[in-house]
């Protein structure tokens, strides 16, 4: 019969997957705006999957991805500085909603901030899509070499 730590000894790697998830998870609970959170989550989703891929693909391989939570935060820290900016532009677009109805611009009577919101937390995701695939593609690209 197997314990909790008979798990995490065979299977280090998902102690950085989990790091991963909850790190964009709490950031997530900052975002006041649901879809930033949401986007915010995705973010430590793609990122979850993208080290779920590259251990996978270490587990044949000598020279290992690092697993480490704090080697795995501050990787993902230098992933918040590229899209975290797109995260609080979405944020931050939620004031031209008020202006709006103040401006009050004719034949356009709903403020577009959760449009203009929507596309920046895309833009936060797919950045850090683009992040995963570069990393996967330059890591695996290196054995073949």
């Amino acid at each position: 019969m197997s314990t909790a730590g008979d798990i995490f000894d065979r299977s280090p790697d998902t102690i950085s997957i989990a790091t991963v998830i909850g790190f964009w998870t709490m950031l997530s609970w900052f975002a006041w705006v649901p879809i930033v959170g949401r986007g915010l989550k995705y973010t430590g989703l793609v990122i979850g999957l993208y080290y779920a891929v590259v251990q996978g693909a270490d587990q044949q391989h000598s020279e290992p991805h690092p697993t480490s939570p704090a080697a795995v935060l501050r990787a993902n820290g230098r992933l918040l500085v590229l899209v975290g900016p797109w995260f609080l532009a979405a944020i931050a677009i939620y004031g031209i909603g008020g202006l709006w109805d103040l401006v009050g611009l004719p034949g356009l009577f709903i403020s577009p901030a959760d449009s203009i919101a929507y596309i920046f937390v895309a833009t936060g995701v797919l950045a850090a899509v683009q992040y995963a695939v570069a990393g996967c593609h330059t890591r695996f690209q290196d054995r073949t070499e």
